[in-house]
């Protein structure tokens, strides 16, 4: 079984890995599509993007991979007083190299989108020197924002997480956090109590309080068992409850103040090694022998 402590740990590790990410939303405005299941994570912080939307032309890049100067670049253009978004795809070079020829091609901003279906968002590397936020989005939101590019004006927008609103998450998960360690401390309890049960008070008690003596034991009635007698005598019994066998000619048995009747040997055993009472009416042997006890000394005095 896994130890629940580092289980706590490694949670609240991947806790804090997720605050430091930033997020943010793609939206296309023209048809007001939104992809709030698919959020983009930024090599940006947002501090970075100030903290509010930014909206921009988007252009496919040329390459589309963005692993070599880009053909298309708006600083050679007349495009260079509006804002410019540049659409990538991953693979064939590292996020560094895209983010720096996006730059370098007077982009404002580049969103690369994945390779594959349903492949997991990951967290870019970011160059130094770089001052453009980049955005990372599933192969999906990508194909649909390459359909739809044409390069006007506002066109598509990135909402990134406010710095108020980034706060106020904070403490939601900080709070989060701390009621998840409240829970967890019963947790480790009841988690270490099944791996290293403790002891019942039952099992400190000294032996004898779960087993007869011996010399009790061989105090009790006894008879050689006979087929003529012992059932006229005795009882009707002529199986023994314990090892489930029939009484032969000749055989000891053992009489319990209950009446039921073993091989001596059975009950001895059980009585020594396993419990007090009878196997059968689970009768307290110990009861029985302690009254026959005070019987006697009150006879005598």
């Amino acid at each position: 079984m896994r130890n629940p402590l580092e289980f706590v740990i490694k949670l609240f590790i991947h806790l804090c890995f997720f605050v430091s990410l930033a997020f943010a939303s793609i939206v296309w405005k023209p048809l007001s599509v939104h992809f709030p299941d698919l959020p983009a994570i930024s090599a940006f912080s947002v501090a970075d993007v100030n903290g509010s939307s930014i909206c921009g032309a988007l252009h496919e890049a040329d390459p589309l991979n963005g692993c070599s100067p880009l053909s298309n670049a708006v600083v050679a253009s007349n495009e260079t007083n509006k804002t410019n978004f540049v659409l990538m795809i991953r693979g064939q070079c590292n996020f560094s190299y895209k983010i720096q020829n996006a730059q370098a091609a007077g982009y404002d901003a580049a969103i690369v989108y994945a390779l594959r279906k349903k492949s997991p968002l990951i967290y870019m590397t970011y160059p130094e020197g770089a001052n453009v936020p980049a955005f990372y989005v599933t192969l999906e939101t990508g194909a649909y924002l390459k359909e739809h590019a044409r390069g006007e004006a506002g066109e598509c927008c990135i909402f990134p997480l406010s710095y108020a609103w980034n706060k106020h998450v904070e403490k939601i998960i900080v709070w989060g956090m701390l009621l998840l360690f409240v829970i967890s401390i019963p947790l480790l309890f009841w988690f270490a109590r099944k791996l290293y049960p403790i002891d019942s008070p039952r099992r400190h008690r000294p032996e004898q309080t779960r087993q007869l003596p011996r010399s009790t034991v061989n105090a009790l009635p006894s008879f050689v068992f006979s087929s003529v007698t012992s059932v006229r005598c005795h009882g009707r019994e002529t199986l023994c409850s314990i090892c489930l066998e029939d009484y032969r000619e000749g055989e000891n048995l053992r009489v319990l103040p209950c009446r039921h009747e073993f091989h001596s040997s059975c009950v001895d055993s059980w009585l020594i090694r396993w419990g007090t009472f009878c196997p059968v009416c689970r009768h307290e042997i110990r009861r029985s022998t302690s009254n026959e006890g005070n019987e006697q000394v009150h006879v005598s005095g």
